[in-house]
């Protein structure tokens, strides 16, 4: 699983920048994450090559104001089904941007 994400220039520990998530998720799920940092001039330009060249990450942290930009280019999923499959699902945990 490949995961983007756009930081600063700043040296971080991607252990804290993350709080340990992607250690727990490779744990909890037997996918092994590989976290990428790209710095926020150039995310969006990679992202939108990615998903052209037929390889977009699996995951990217960006802006909410963009979400309405990937979707036509393809590079979102429709996570309806996977939401629906889950009972305990609630949509106030998630940016209203993301839902729409």
């Amino acid at each position: 699983m490949v995961v983007a994400e756009a930081l600063s220039q700043a040296r971080v520990p991607v252990k804290w920048a993350r709080g340990g998530a992607i250690e727990r998720f490779d744990a909890e799920t037997g996918f092994v994450v590989n976290h990428i940092v790209i710095p926020w001039g150039d995310i969006r330009t990679k992202v939108v090559a990615a998903t052209a060249a037929g390889n977009p990450p699996d995951v990217y942290r960006g802006w909410a104001w963009i979400v309405g930009d990937d979707a036509p280019i393809g590079a979102l999923t429709d996570l309806t089904p996977y939401v629906d499959a889950r009972p305990d699902a609630n949509l106030d945990d998630y940016w209203p941007a993301t839902l729409e």
